[in-house]
């Protein structure tokens, strides 16, 4: 194990070699990995942050609930000023968050269905996520009709060929 210590200059191989920091907040010491990237203006042009990322995440949610009225201005004052880089960024969020996925691979996804619904092949730009609602699987691409059709035959799978008979009949 080898513990970063600072110092004013470091070859970039010893900078990179090493596997253990000691944080200063919680002060334990811990893998490097536990401790993010920043960009400096040193020779490597990034290093690692003094605080372990569990310590940031807490000094972060610290901050928002010590300086709740601030922070929100400023969110809704960034959001005023970039509407189109907020409304990306939410997007980002929510795909990640519901799905597991990137705007990227979702933009993919619509590349590589050409933009036609899986099931009925309807081409449109309004396609929605189909995902396993158990595991969170990611399945295809699907219309809002197929989409809810699908969601509803998942629910009530032992009662399909009730339906198709009632059909069949009627």
């Amino acid at each position: 194990m080898k513990i970063f210590v600072k110092k004013n200059y470091y070859e970039p191989n010893e900078y990179e070699s090493y596997t253990h920091k000691k944080c200063p907040r919680c002060g334990e010491v811990k893998p490097i990995d536990n401790f993010g990237k920043t960009k400096t203006n040193g020779v490597l042009g990034w290093g690692w942050r003094s605080k372990c990322k569990e310590c940031d995440r807490q000094m972060c949610r610290d901050y928002a609930i010590n300086n709740r009225e601030k922070r929100n201005k400023r969110l809704r004052d960034y959001r005023k000023k970039h509407p189109e880089k907020a409304k990306d960024y939410d997007l980002r969020g929510r795909l990640k968050k519901k799905y597991g996925i990137t705007p990227e691979q979702r933009d993919e996804m619509f590349k590589l269905q050409n933009n036609k619904c899986y099931i009925c092949g309807k081409k449109t730009d309004k396609l929605v996520i189909d995902h396993d609602h158990k595991t969170g699987k990611v399945r295809k691409l699907l219309c809002h009709g197929c989409n809810t059709m699908l969601g509803k035959f998942e629910i009530y799978r032992d009662r399909v060929e009730v339906f198709k008979k009632y059909l069949d009949e009627h």
